[in-house]
């Protein structure tokens, strides 16, 4: 902004230089070149302008169009009862091939012509457009200009005085950016992107290569696809600007794929006036796409001065469905060089589907269009939007401020969101979600402030997400569905599409909160324990009778989805590492999905770690699915999933905690349940992995099984105490380091070894129910002094 200051100042100081001003009147009567400024018999006086002149357009200019191709600058400009159309060339020179392209005006720092008038211009009727950036040859689309979407020729106006716009008059370069097929944003099947993405009528491109344009100083064109795209306005005006009429920079609207919106930024001391300014992605007419919103930047230079109802009236829209806006920056004097950004759709209806398939369907920040250190005031997030901030931006924001349940998003693809300021911040109206690596949100300049999840706002975390600061959740939190993957995602299943949340504060689920990824696992017959016969269950921590799947997971550290029943998806992944106190007075959900015709899913994993735990009331649910078709049918519930949590200064007992947790297997429709699932709780006293697992619900024909089929899972229970409730069933050797068996359960060894390596119970007969060796199994007791009494 130092540079706008020191131009308006100079316009200013200019403005009271010139003196025995002339006035010119346009009358275009030349016989060879009646369009040209710089042939003197198209003025009245004769002779083409100067600096001191007043320039004037009239009802005697008889709407005779007026081309500018003089350097010079005037002193005012008046426009009044014309309805023709003023054509600057002004922009950077440039040779594309065998063709020189000369723009004129002054030379500015960056090379560009702009056209200077030393005091006010009042431009009440016509029009004023720039020349149509040229099509780019072959060779021509290596020229850097063309990569970053500087075309030839912009509209760049410095005005010294005041600016008025009036009802009747324009400021219009529709159309005026790249050719057809030509800019950065061209893609030969989509419509044009420039600050949104292009669309077609089944979804959004989202290649962040297509983005481009600066958030803060807009000067790139609209690309062109079928049509050209909006060309680009620079005005910076010393004294006030009245808009009455428009400013628009739009890609024409087209049957099929459509050119995106342009630029205009504009600089003036206040703005005021009824009209509009638009840089919206051109719409198309049959529903193929709308193209991506341009850009636009508004400034306003005098202390005290506020944009009131016309921010309203600036838009970068997409104008459907399948396209997405551009962005629109609002700046006070009094925002110290942070204000707001705006993106907003006009989109009436959203279609979750489509929103489903494509994850990236977004407005981008990304590296390029972010040069600028990216600080917003607030971001306004309207009409259905999706802002997202993608890998390498640090994007620092005072507040995010959303006016739509849910449909609007705040989405980091690996990129970073710090939270301005030493105050909580409330996340309301909205979805905050995280996709990618190194996704970060710090609340809070020093980051020991509070984010606050709000009843009708979302979490949806995709990826490790790191939060600096604390977190109070009286709204959802979840992740999208692991099946929801391209397949280079697939591949990377270990680190996308689960919750895997580190914060460096305190952590509470209000009784309000809720964390809910049930149903969130893999989908019906897919995933390792998956139920593929008719009306069989999924297998997770538990088996499901008439089910050959072996259980899998580690339930210390458990990390895994719940499978797919037959007809059904398995519950979701939850891990929570909290530096601080978690209190959980909600709900934490990771169940399976029932099926009144089939299988259900599995239960899935929640794995809990925190400093301490504060006293709560709370549950967690991460129960097999249920089946309530044919009776015959055993194993038609899904198995438990599993539960680990751990304290690494806190003492706290799982009973004194107060929260209940549910993990049993589901019910088959004659009442049989599957296996049930696991719980393993640590305290700060007992040691890394050296705490208690015990088992949740087994009956005749399904259980727990340990270890599971997972290659070095039987290794992490060397050192816990195992409680073996109702049934527990050997699938290998197992060694563990205390052993309790109460009454009537059962331990079934299927000829495998049980090792018990530190055993601290002396009162073997009192605590052992009944043990089942089967063929050669054993127990062995490494310590001596113990004896072993069987039933």
């Amino acid at each position: 902004m130092k540079r706008i200051r020191f131009v308006l100042t100079l316009l200013a100081l200019m403005y009271a230089w010139v003196g025995n001003a002339v006035q010119k009147y346009w009358r275009g009567i030349d016989s060879q070149n009646p369009t040209l400024a710089s042939v003197d018999a198209n003025w009245e006086p004769s002779g083409a302008p100067t600096a001191e002149d007043d320039i004037v357009l009239d009802a005697d200019s008889a709407n005779r169009p007026l081309t500018w191709d003089v350097d010079t600058g005037v002193k005012s400009w008046t426009q009044s009862d014309y309805a023709g159309t003023v054509t600057f060339l002004t922009g950077v020179s440039a040779s594309y091939g065998s063709k020189n392209y000369v723009c004129y005006g002054a030379t500015q720092e960056d090379g560009s012509k702009a056209f200077v008038v030393a005091g006010d211009v009042k431009l009440q009727t016509g029009v004023w457009t720039h020349e149509s950036t040229p099509a780019m040859t072959s060779t021509s689309k290596n020229y850097d200009l063309y990569k970053k979407g500087f075309g030839v020729y912009r509209l760049i106006v410095f005005v010294g005085g005041n600016c008025s716009i009036g009802a009747l008059a324009k400021i219009d370069v529709d159309g005026k950016g790249f050719a057809a097929s030509d800019g950065p944003g061209y893609k030969s099947d989509h419509s044009a992107s420039h600050g949104g993405f292009g669309g077609r009528n089944y979804d959004v491109h989202s290649i962040v290569s297509y983005i481009y344009g600066s958030v803060k100083e807009p000067i790139s064109h609209g690309s062109g696809r079928s049509t050209r795209g909006g060309g680009a306005v620079r005005l910076a005006v010393a004294g006030d600007i009245i808009i009455d009429g428009i400013i628009t920079s739009i890609g024409p609207r087209n049957g099929n794929y459509p050119g995106s919106g342009g630029s205009v930024w504009i600089s003036a001391s206040s703005l005021s006036g009824g009209g509009s300014i638009s840089v919206d992605g051109g719409s198309g007419t049959t529903g193929a796409g709308s193209a991506g919103g341009g850009r636009a930047a508004v400034y306003l230079t005098r202390k005290g001065a506020q944009f009131g109802d016309f921010a309203s009236r600036i838009t970068s829209n997409n104008n459907n469905k399948y396209g997405t806006s551009g962005t629109v920056y609002l700046e006070k004097a009094d925002d110290n060089g942070a204000g707001v950004l705006v993106v907003r759709s006009t989109v009436s209806t959203i279609d979750n589907e489509l929103n489903r398939k494509s994850r990236y369907r977004c407005t981008p920040l990304t590296v390029s269009s972010a040069r600028e250190a990216p600080s917003f005031s607030a971001i306004k997030i309207d009409g259905w939007s999706n802002v997202g901030v993608y890998s390498g931006v640090e994007m620092s924001v005072g507040a995010v401020d959303s006016s739509s349940k849910y449909n609007n998003n705040l989405t980091l693809y690996g990129g970073r969101i710090n939270f301005t300021g030493e105050r909580d911040v409330l996340l309301t109206n909205m979805t905050l979600s995280t996709y990618d690596q190194a996704s970060a949100v710090r609340v809070g300049d020093s980051g020991t402030n509070t984010l606050y999840v709000a009843e009708n706002a979302l979490l949806s975390l995709n990826s490790p997400t790191e939060l600096m600061g604390s977190l109070v959740v009286s709204g959802s939190v979840t992740h999208i569905q692991v099946n929801e993957n391209s397949e280079k995602e697939m591949a990377e299943l270990t680190v996308t599409n689960r919750i895997d949340l580190m914060v460096s504060g305190d952590m509470e689920v209000t009784a309000k909160g809720e964390i809910d990824v049930s149903n969130k696992g893999w989908t019906s017959k897919t995933g390792p324990g998956a139920g593929v016969s008719d009306g069989l269950g999924a297998v997770y921590a538990g088996t499901v009778a008439g089910s050959d799947k072996l259980t899998y997971g580690n339930p210390l550290c458990p990390f895994d989805y719940g499978s797919g029943g037959n007809a059904a998806s398995g519950g979701g992944v939850v891990k929570l590492t909290i530096a601080g106190t978690f209190k959980l007075d909600g709900m934490i959900k990771a169940y399976g999905s029932d099926n009144l015709a089939s299988g259900g899913g599995s239960g899935g994993s929640v794995w809990i770690t925190a400093s301490e735990l504060a006293p709560s009331t709370g549950t967690i649910d991460a129960k097999g699915a249920s089946y309530s078709g044919q009776a015959t049918v055993l194993g038609g519930g899904g198995s438990g999933g599993r539960v680990s949590v751990c304290q690494t200064k806190g003492d706290i007992s799982k009973n004194d905690w107060g929260v209940t947790i549910t993990l049993q297997g589901g019910k088959s429709t004659g009442g049989e349940r599957s296996g049930g699932g696991t719980i393993y709780w640590e305290k700060a006293s007992d040691g890394k992995g050296k705490g208690v697992l015990s088992l949740s619900n087994a009956n005749s024909t399904a259980w727990p099984v340990l270890p599971s089929s997972d290659e070095s899972s039987a290794s992490f229970l060397e050192g816990v105490s195992l409680i073996v409730s109702q049934r527990l069933r050997l699938a290998g050797d197992l060694t563990v380091r205390d052993l309790s068996i109460p009454n009537e359960s059962i331990l079934y060894l299927d000829g495998h070894t049980l090792t018990v390596a530190g055993p601290t119970q002396r009162r073997v007969k009192s605590l052992l129910g009944l043990i089942d060796a089967g063929d050669n199994g054993k127990i062995i007791w490494m310590s001596s002094g113990y004896r072993l009494l069987l039933k």
